[in-house]
């Protein structure tokens, strides 16, 4: 969450008002690692709403549908990554813009 959000920080315009929604991760960790990267101007929304980034760890979904169990990077397959942290070839935290 450290790199992830410090390479974050360095791709977006901070000057915009950010809607920053969260699935797998604590959102107090994002909010430390918000604010000592400079990022000051952004609220946390809910999934499910209008969001322009989300942050994804992944970890398996509370909210289910019909019974199927998800992770948070399968809610949102198929997304073009804007920031991603890997070790090797398997990607372990991103960013998705909306």
């Amino acid at each position: 969450l450290k790199i992830l959000l410090k390479n974050f920080s360095r791709k977006i315009d901070d000057q915009n008002y950010l809607r920053i929604a969260h699935c797998g991760v604590n959102p107090n960790n994002v909010k430390f690692y918000l604010k000592k990267n400079g990022i000051k101007n952004y609220n946390f929304v809910h999934l499910n709403d209008d969001f322009d980034y989300v942050i994804l760890i992944n970890r398996a979904l509370t909210e289910t549908i019909k019974n199927e169990r998800l992770t948070c990077f399968s809610k949102f397959k198929g997304k073009k990554s804007f920031v991603s942290v890997k070790k090797g070839s398997i990607e372990l935290s991103k960013i998705i813009k909306n």
